[in-house]
């Protein structure tokens, strides 16, 4: 009985230790924080979807759809530009940001930690 005591102990540390020494899988950094969909604050019909590949997605519910890429410039800032978007830098902190669009500065804040858009938002913002 002592015996299996001293193995599974010796086996949980072991698996704690193989645990301890893992390196966090490819693709979990920085840029996946920004990952996600945002919903605006000003406009509620406005909203921003981000994906890894470095597409995102500006549209509103029924006048526009606008596609942009982004790259990360510096912990929490990203720089931002497309065909229809003014370039930009944006800094997203505790899950919001502050976009310019033309003129107007509008807040958005993160609803959901993965992007969701429709098929049909994609098409029309190529």
């Amino acid at each position: 009985m002592k015996k299996r005591k001293y193995l599974i102990t010796i086996a949980v540390i072991g698996f704690l230790i193989f645990i301890w020494h893992q390196e966090p899988p490819k693709g979990i950094g920085l840029t996946n924080q920004f990952i996600g969909t945002y919903a605006c604050q000003t406009d509620p019909q406005c909203y921003i979807t981000v994906y890894k590949d470095g597409n995102f997605y500006y549209y509103n519910q029924t006048i526009f759809h606008y596609k942009g890429v982004f790259k990360e410039s510096a912990k929490d800032t990203y720089a931002l530009s497309g065909k229809k978007i003014t370039p930009q830098s944006i800094t997203s902190k505790e899950r919001s940001f502050r976009f310019l669009d033309g003129e107007t500065e509008l807040s958005f804040k993160k609803i959901y930690e993965i992007p969701l858009i429709t098929e049909t938002v994609k098409k029309l913002a190529e």
